[in-house]
């Protein structure tokens, strides 16, 4: 069946963690330089490392809500905090850059180079064409420019890398960039001293109204080429709606301040920068020409002519308020006067954690992709290939480069549907060597839910550029699971990734292979045509409770049996001295009853019944519902569901109606048998006999004699044997497990009940068998199913394994009956236990209501 598959391109996510040290200033030039001169660079993150080499948390929560493609060391990193890397972002490449040894210069021209792929954005007619009737601004500065002069255009405006002609006594673009600013609508502005500085921005603002005002120019600085081919945002959300920013400091954390200001403040703020935020060296808020011009500059760009207009918030990571009242005040005076206010850094950082804390750490999930904002590709085969578009950041003039794809592939059609639209939604952690194996590149898998594969396109001989291709290998629905336990991610490491070397993946799980159980659910799931399909019969009350009449399953049906078995085996285990106080030798003998009528229930034949036995088993059925009905009035039923209490005040009973169309189906499907009982006149024994062997006269399987079939004996049915098996070992709890789960979301997938094989023996057993292995809600979720009474033990020896397996979400699945006080205490331990390994721990009541 075909289905579709959405590809949109965007510009990789990149992260730089960096330490304090000598010569920070040459490391952030070169972070300057690679945003402004690649693809969506200025929207980078970049994140300081403590003194104990941490990260603070705050800055975490940025890194995670950012969601990096790719993480640059620029800095050792201990092994813990390159595990939370890995574990927490799970990027698809970790770098660790090595020691420079022109880290500690301080010219800007010869800044560290940040070696980080991406797709380069020279000044080219195409990129230019996205902001017409601007002229590009292109900065020059003299061999003698001070270099705080190079830096406040360099990290507010942008400035291309340049060497000075000693001939012509200017500065000039290297070879490659000076043909192509030859064709394209430049003005040079060339920067030698403060003076020139002051002049160049009178240029760009303007001046207030008075005598011999200049009015702003209309021009596009290199710093808004990396923005390029990006959707449009016409004002960044945030405080930037209703301040600009000026951010004075020559510290490492005052850039930092200024850098995450545009990130943390919305989106669209990278896009020009300079008209919400400046960076300011402490050296030039001391010159007065200098404050001069930059006062020009708030009134224009805060908007103080207008009705919108903004108040200027001056803030500093590295001075105090009164090292900048001299700037606040000379804004605030005079006959221009811009509304200016100091804000502490520490301020601002308690406003962004509040925005963050308002927001959540909730994401929006899959199905955020569609053919207004992807290219759409349709998918005939689980493995094909196609040419993907590139972006429009590529061209002819630059006609090579990395970039991302974020993928979203829908399921194909199954049995019975899902209601809705239903994609592939994998784990993150666990996803990521199966989903590396479907596309075979660097792949991850996003916040949101979304594949994000590395596209590049890169000459094979010169002047020829193949067109990038989109690889996918789409694994059996029924294989999720097994690759997620199996395919480990250290083969698709890069041979230059910081994981390969430092951080050996052992793997939990060496092999997989079905149980018994496991077979018998796959054989069951079969007979009912398909997973959703026999779902709308297990799930129902009524039929559960049919089936386990007719297969005499004895510990819920015979509750005298069970009494009595009970009794005896305390008393036994009493007289013999196994136990000597009451409550343990109670627990035991239920614990060993229910065992021992199960087992013994197995080799019980099948009951069969009449249709009017299975219409008075519907009218009693509904008897009771509404006598509870009435009895309990509008409270509803409540019983718990992972970690929320359900309550379900609506269930509605098998009608007459449904349950004749439901036998008809059942007896097409298999699952129930249409026969006889016939009694034989000479043995005198009773025979069901199957419709396809009833004749007139039937022989006797016994004695051989004929055996008449009378007209008045009705019809009777019997289950299916692999049913009455699979009820009888629990195979039914395990489907209701099942189910109880898949009602959470529509992209799912499971595996049948397994043995897995660990590499190393976990309580003394090398293997174990699950009963629940799933996929729900982009999660994996391993879940053992316990009936009858319960021990502590069936707690903890399921947490050993969960542990050493490390799934999204483990579950306990218990009878509501037997989940009293002390199964929660012995819950809620196991929920502590695991949350420490970073997995939720549930349990689910399997209700009869």
């Amino acid at each position: 069946m075909p289905f579709t598959v959405f590809a949109r391109a965007r510009p990789i996510r990149t992260a730089f963690l960096l330490n304090e040290v000598a010569g920070f200033d040459a490391v952030c030039d070169g972070l300057v330089r690679w945003g402004n001169d690649f693809w969506g660079g200025r929207r980078s993150v970049v994140a300081l490392l403590g003194k104990d080499g941490t990260i603070d948390p705050e800055i975490w929560q940025e890194l995670v809500r950012f969601d990096p493609d790719r993480v640059n060391l620029l800095t050792p990193v201990s092994e813990e905090l390159l595990v939370k890397i890995d574990a927490e972002l799970s990027p698809w490449h970790i770098s660790q850059s090595k020691d420079r040894e022109d880290a500690g210069t301080a010219d800007v021209e010869s800044g560290v180079s940040i070696e980080a792929p991406g797709v380069r954005i020279p000044p080219t007619k195409q990129v230019l064409d996205a902001f017409p009737n601007r002229p590009l601004l292109i900065f020059g500065f003299t061999k003698d420019c001070p270099n705080q002069l190079r830096r406040f255009i360099h990290r507010n405006l942008g400035a291309y890398q340049q060497w000075f002609d000693l001939q012509i006594g200017k500065p000039r673009p290297y070879g490659w960039m000076e043909d192509m600013l030859a064709k394209a609508s430049v003005e040079h502005v060339l920067i030698s001293d403060l003076q020139s500085l002051c002049a160049a921005m009178e240029q760009i603002s303007g001046t207030p109204p008075r005598p011999n005002w200049r009015p702003p120019r209309s021009f596009t600085t290199p710093c808004e080429l990396s923005g390029a081919h990006l959707s449009p945002h016409f004002w960044p959300r945030g405080a930037f709606g209703h301040l600009y920013r000026v951010v004075v400091g020559s510290t490492l954390q005052d850039f930092l301040l200024y850098w995450r200001s545009c990130l943390n403040e919305g989106d669209g703020a990278w896009d020009a920068p300079y008209r919400h935020c400046l960076w300011i060296p402490t050296e030039l808020v001391r010159e007065d020409a200098f404050v001069a011009a930059l006062k020009n500059w708030l009134y224009h760009f805060t908007g103080q002519a207008s009705s919108g207009s903004r108040t200027v918030e001056v803030t500093s990571a590295s001075l105090t308020a009164d090292d900048l009242s001299p700037l606040i005040n000379a804004c605030r005076s005079g006959n221009v006067r811009v509304p200016t206010q100091f804000t502490k850094a520490e301020d601002v950082e308690v406003r962004w954690r509040n925005e963050r804390a308002r927001n959540g750490t909730e994401v929006r999930r899959i199905g955020v992709l569609n053919g207004d904002n992807a290219q759409r590709l349709v998918a005939v085969e689980r493995a094909q290939a196609w040419e993907l578009q590139p972006p429009k950041a590529i061209q002819s003039e630059a006609a090579m480069g990395t970039w991302a794809v974020d993928v979203q592939i829908e399921r194909e059609a199954r049995e019975g549907g899902i209601q809705g639209q239903d994609w592939w939604f994998l784990p993150r952690n666990s996803g990521r060597g199966l989903v590396a194996s479907m596309f075979r590149a660097p792949s991850r898998i996003s916040r949101n839910g979304l594949f994000t594969i590395q596209i590049e396109r890169a000459s094979v001989w010169p002047g020829s550029q193949p067109p990038p291709r989109l690889q996918l290998q789409l694994p059996d629905d029924r294989d999720v699971v097994r690759g997620l336990l199996l395919i480990q991610r250290e083969t698709w490491f890069d041979y230059s990734d910081a994981r390969r070397e430092r951080l050996l993946v052992k793997p939990a799980v060496t092999n997989m292979e079905i149980s018994d159980a496991g077979r018998k659910l796959r054989g069951l799931i079969g007979l009912f045509g398909g997973f959703w399909r026999a779902r709308d019969y297990w799930e129902r009350t009524f039929w559960r409770e049919m089936f386990c009449q007719m297969a005499m399953r004895g510990t819920r049906y015979d509750s005298g049996i069970r009494s009595k078995t009970e009794q005896a085996i305390q008393k036994e285990l009493q007289r013999h001295g196994v136990v000597a106080k009451q409550k343990p030798a109670e627990d035991m003998a239920q614990k060993i009853a229910h065992r021992l009528l199960n087992d013994v229930a197995e080799r019980y034949r099948d009951v069969p019944l009449t249709f009017a036995e299975m219409k008075e088993l519907r009218a009693q059925a509904e008897i009771s519902f509404k006598a509870k009905q009435q009895a309990d009035g509008t409270k509803a039923i409540q019983y718990l569901a992972g970690n929320t209490v359900v309550h379900m005040s609506g269930v509605e009973p098998v009608s007459e109606e449904n349950l004749k169309d439901g036998l008809e189906e059942l007896v097409g499907l298999g699952v129930f048998r249409m026969g006889m009982n016939v009694c034989c006149p000479r043995c005198r024994l009773q025979h069901w006999l199957r419709t396809e062997n009833l004749q007139l006269s039937s022989p006797c399987p016994g004695c051989g004699s004929p055996m008449p079939v009378i007209p008045e004996t009705a019809w009777s049915y019997r289950l299916n044997p692999l049913i009455h098996h699979c009820v009888n070992q629990n195979v039914l709890a395990v489907w209701q497990a099942l189910q109880e789960v898949s009602h959470r979301l529509g992209s799912f997938f499971f595996a049948p009940s397994s043995e897995l094989q660990f590499a190393q023996p976990i309580n003394g057993k090398q293997k174990k068998e699950i009963d629940v292995l799933c996929v729900t809600d982009g999660e994996l979720l391993l879940g053992e199913v316990k009936t009858g009474p319960l021990a502590e033990s069936d707690f903890k020896e399921f947490a050993a394994f969960v542990v050493a397996i490390r799934p999204e979400q483990a579950a306990i699945f218990v009878e509501s009956e037997y989940f009293d006080e002390r199964a929660q205490k012995w819950f809620f331990n196991f929920q502590r236990e695991l949350k420490s390994c970073g997995v939720q721990g549930q349990v689910f009541c399997l209700t009869n209501y």
